[in-house]
């Protein structure tokens, strides 16, 4: 559109067509301006730019008008030391409004200046987008990882919604943070927390997340006081951030579907005094945050991820010392409801009733009595499941009857 009318018209009044709709109130005439100038530009560089901002000055137009001037020219070093020079406006419409990949994607100190004037006007979407698949400093990951929930939140970007685009990109900036020896676990988990909804499902199975909760008890009950409110009804003293909330739903799938038993040495064994620190300090925290309840429910839940012990029975031995020597209510009935839900779901023929569930609570009434004169408490959850598989039996007993007595 710009070279036709230059070619049609001239430079002159092409450029005074540009400058008189440069920073128009119509994107259609912004457009028309900015296109015209794109042409002078790449035929006569800078110099014709000089004279178009030199009459917009003149004309005091908004800064928009001005930031038209910069767009329409290239995405350098040149271009963005001149702007440098300009009112701090101008300078914000320009990086609010350049499209990122006109600029290099081959020199690294191009590609985080950029990035980092984009993120200054709260553009870490196309910031995200655009450097998930581009060699990238891992400082400028973690920063565009950190503000990135914050700009979505809030709303306060103008990008379009591409919301299934910016969940791959943060998978491949967290893959890159990944390849990056300069960043621990520790710091990945964290990035991790207010996108961990969406991870699993695009392409990021076992965040380090996971594998954190396990090690450290601060971030359980961080997340626990995330999901759940206080007991007493009360608001904390320093509220949650929008974007740091999540849902009971998605610490039920981090803590009961992912977690693991704390204390686990790399042989897959679990120590007691680790396990038994971690605990404590869980719970410790757990109800300063006066989530105890809650708390207590899901470190059962992690315990039931238990391995056998050494004489086959499951939990190991640590495990049966700490329900054996806490004696908590709440944590043994998370362990005997995690403990039922690893078994997952049955399927069988239509009329056989409940013979598997009975092969389940015979097995778990065996163990209880190999284990109960050393762990009482834990032999009685072990015969809780017991009951809870026999009462499951009965109910699909009566169902295969139903089904055989009206033939279906």
């Amino acid at each position: 559109m710009g070279r036709i009318f230059t070619i049609s018209i001239g430079t002159e009044p092409a450029l005074a067509l540009a400058v008189a709709h440069s920073g128009s109130g119509s994107r259609n005439y912004r457009m028309l301006a900015r296109g015209i100038l794109w042409t002078i530009f790449n035929q006569s560089g800078w110099a014709m730019l000089d004279d178009a901002l030199a009459q917009l000055k003149a004309a005091a137009v908004p800064p928009q008008a001005l930031a038209d001037v910069f767009l329409a020219a290239m995405a350098t070093p040149d271009t963005w030391q001149r702007l440098d020079k300009e009112a701090p406006a101008v300078q914000r419409c320009y990086w609010e409004q350049l499209n990122p990949y006109l600029a290099s994607r081959d020199d690294q100190t191009e590609i985080r200046f950029v990035a980092e004037q984009l993120l200054a006007v709260q553009r870490s979407p196309i910031v995200a987008e655009w450097i998930a698949y581009t060699p990238i400093h891992h400082e400028i990951v973690i920063q565009t990882l950190e503000q990135l929930p914050t700009d979505l939140a809030t709303g306060t970007t103008s990008e379009p919604d591409t919301s299934g685009i910016i969940y791959y990109a943060i998978v491949e900036m967290l893959k890159k943070l990944d390849e990056s020896n300069a960043v621990d676990d520790d710091t990945i988990a964290r990035l991790e927390l207010p996108f961990i909804s969406i991870l699993r499902h695009n392409g990021r199975p076992n965040p380090a997340l996971y594998r954190k909760i396990a090690k450290d008890p601060a971030l359980f009950a961080d997340l626990i006081a995330l999901a759940y409110k206080r007991s007493d009804g009360q608001t904390d003293t320093v509220a949650n951030e929008p974007a740091t909330q999540i849902s009971e739903e998605i610490l039920t799938q981090i803590i009961v579907g992912e977690g693991e038993v704390p204390g686990k040495t790399g042989d897959g064994a679990v120590d007691y005094e680790s396990l038994s620190a971690w605990v404590n300090e869980a719970r410790r925290l757990c109800a300063e945050r006066d989530r105890a309840a809650v708390g207590d429910n899901f470190i059962g839940h992690l315990l039931a991820k238990s391995p056998t012990g050494k004489d086959g029975v499951r939990p190991c031995e640590a495990v049966r010392e700490l329900l054996d020597g806490i004696g908590s209510q709440h944590i043994g009935d998370g362990f005997v409801t995690g403990s039922h839900n690893l078994s997952g779901v049955t399927t069988r023929a239509v009329f056989s009733g409940g013979d598997q569930e009975r092969t389940l609570a015979d097995e778990y009434n065996k163990q209880a009595g190999l284990i109960a004169s050393r762990w009482p408490n834990t032999a009685s959850l072990l015969r809780c499941i017991a009951d809870s598989y026999q009462h499951e039996a009965q109910r699909n007993d009566r169902k295969a009857e139903e089904r055989d007595q009206f033939g279906f």
